[in-house]
């Protein structure tokens, strides 16, 4: 319930924002993320978001690359299935 303009996102911050931005839906599996609160948010869009083969480190900051890689991610996806239906 804060705003911290000059704060730090986390990776599942980043799934949350990404996943009701482009409303994603994936079936991402993760082991780090059972319990977690972004579970589905990370579901949705983890595949997008680099990580290391089964855990996606929700509680690590994002960083830059982060960000960049999961919007040319994402973008590209869509771009695709856009495509596919024309």
């Amino acid at each position: 319930k804060t705003f911290k303009p000059g704060g730090n996102v986390t990776r599942s911050e980043l799934a949350k924002m990404l996943s009701v931005a482009f409303d994603l839906e994936g079936t991402s599996i993760y082991d780090d993320i059972e319990g977690h609160w972004a579970k589905g948010y990370i579901e949705d869009c983890g595949e997008f978001i680099p990580g290391e083969e089964d855990r996606f480190r929700p509680n690590d900051e994002a960083t830059r690359q982060d960000v960049a890689v999961a919007l040319v991610n994402i973008l590209e996806n869509k771009k695709k299935r856009k495509q596919s239906i024309w």
